[in-house]
């Protein structure tokens, strides 16, 4: 954290994931913890070397705080608070990087999560439909994951069939990227919706 922030935050953000995959909340928020304290201790002086040379990624970093503030307030519970956390880091990313750009389809991603957790099915389904699109367009390389966003987002849309199709080429994706967690999580997944059907 203190020689290389940037390699840092990218480390935290698979710590992250991976705690997320594992349901481990003593590691979601641990990692939370040392994430909060990289942006406490290094975002001023990141901030003010960027602020002279970089106005783009000043505001990149500030959707990567953004970002992470989101994930938080999603694990708390708060998923209204997060929608709005995620819109603005969205909107700084799509203005920044384009909307094809891999972060830009995770944080679609992950604002459509948010929005579903508050029942809102029918946006959710928007913002997931249009991430997948992109994520298959660009072969991302979490595309295993925002389809099986797009699957969990169906299921609770009660559109079965077409949940099960999309968690089969999760399941295919995943496969392929030899992410165990992934694999198993979404064999959970196509159970519990044979359970439902």
């Amino acid at each position: 954290m203190k020689d290389e922030p940037e390699e840092a935050e990218l480390i935290l953000h698979d710590a992250l994931r991976l705690a997320y995959q594992s349901d481990n909340k003593k590691a979601i928020t641990y990692t939370y913890d040392l994430y909060f304290l990289l942006c406490t201790c290094y975002m001023p002086t990141m901030l003010t070397s960027f602020l002279v040379e970089e106005k783009a990624n000043t505001r990149l970093l500030l959707g990567m705080c953004l970002d992470s503030y989101a994930r938080y307030l999603l694990f708390s519970k708060q998923p209204s608070q997060a929608q709005r956390m995620y819109e603005k880091a969205l909107q700084i990313s799509q203005e920044i990087q384009g909307e094809r750009h891999p972060q830009t389809i995770v944080l679609m991603s992950d604002l459509a999560t948010a929005l579903d957790a508050q029942g809102h099915f029918d946006e959710a389904y928007l913002y997931m439909q249009r991430a997948s699109d992109l994520a298959r367009e660009i072969n991302h390389p979490e595309l295993h994951m925002v389809l099986s966003n797009l699957a969990a987002i169906l299921m609770h849309r009660e559109r079965y069939t077409q949940a099960k199709e999309i968690y089969q080429e999760a399941l295919k994706q995943a496969e392929l990227k030899r992410d165990e967690v992934s694999v198993q999580h979404i064999r959970e997944e196509l159970a519990e919706l044979s359970r439902k059907k």
